[in-house]
């Protein structure tokens, strides 16, 4: 892989929206009807582009950061760093996906690529673009206009909770200045070459306090990325949303997970609120793996 598209900003984005545009997707609404209903969410996949930013080996100045939230302890999987977004709410973000017709969000090639869909994913893509657009908003104040939509990713079944993740890529587009709320302790900004060190990789294994839910097929241990704040703070990056990003830079850039050291394992003790947070006010996306 070539690491000089993560450090310039042009070629990167062509790439994105090209290699996005042309990949097999599964946007099949899911079963309304079904005992076991699955909850269906979007998350938004936000990216921008730090021109002060060079990553290990690059000759070029700049680079991409992937901008995260670390969720609040008043919400399940508190802790955990996830993408912005949470449950679909249809009335709302049909409104919000008629809207996007209006607005230069979805524009240029990615909309080009967008149009060459079946009318099905295309509506459903613009329909959890809204519904990401709308959480994000609300989490950290996003404004839907600074963002540009690259593309689409496929959808991901969380395994803990009956949930359906469908992420949307974006790119910050000019200035932002976050403003949390009671969901969200703080953003995590993570640059994009971090995950083609293998030594920033480990395995992540948890345990819970009191009876343990039932794992099922779930493994011991789960593949993470060890993240380094500069102020020395460590954060995990593991489950649903390690795994979306896995699939970003498997489809842009044919990139495989390298090989992680048996021995190098980090462990955690989740809250006994994990699954559900300490207040249910409404429905969260949910990001558990």
């Amino acid at each position: 892989m070539n690491r000089e598209w993560l450090n310039d900003r042009t070629r990167f984005v062509e790439r994105t929206i090209s290699r996005l545009g042309r990949g097999a997707l599964d946007y099949t609404p899911c079963p309304s009807s079904s005992a076991e209903r699955v909850l269906e969410a979007g998350v938004l996949f936000l990216l921008s582009f730090d021109p002060r930013l060079r990553g290990p080996g690059s000759s070029g100045a700049g680079g991409v950061v992937l901008h995260l939230i670390k969720r609040s302890a008043s919400v399940a999987q508190a802790g955990d760093l996830s993408c912005p977004g949470g449950i679909l709410d249809p009335r709302r973000d049909r409104l919000g996906a008629d809207l996007l017709r209006l607005s230069r969000v979805i524009r240029g090639a990615a909309g080009t690529e967008l149009r060459r869909r079946d009318p099905v994913t295309r509506r459903r893509i613009r329909l959890f673009l809204a519904n990401a657009l709308r959480e994000s908003w609300e989490e950290v104040r996003l404004r839907p206009r600074r963002v540009r939509f690259l593309g689409a990713l496929p959808p991901y079944g969380l395994l803990l909770l009956k949930r359906r993740i469908y992420p949307v890529v974006g790119l910050l587009d000019g200035t932002w200045r976050p403003r949390i709320n009671s969901e969200v302790e703080r953003i995590v900004h993570i640059p994009l070459h971090a995950f083609f060190l293998p030594s920033n990789y480990a395995w992540f294994d948890f345990s819970m306090p009191g009876p343990t839910p039932n794992r099922g097929d779930m493994p011991a241990e789960f593949p993470c990325l060890v993240h380094r704040e500069p102020d020395g703070r460590r954060e995990i990056l593991w489950g649903a949303t390690f795994n979306i990003t896995m699939s970003f830079l498997d489809r842009v850039f044919d990139f495989r997970r390298p090989a992680i050291d048996p021995g190098r394992v980090v462990r955690r003790t989740l809250p006994t609120e994990y699954l559900h947070g300490r207040r249910s006010s409404r429905p969260e996306s949910g990001l558990s793996p």
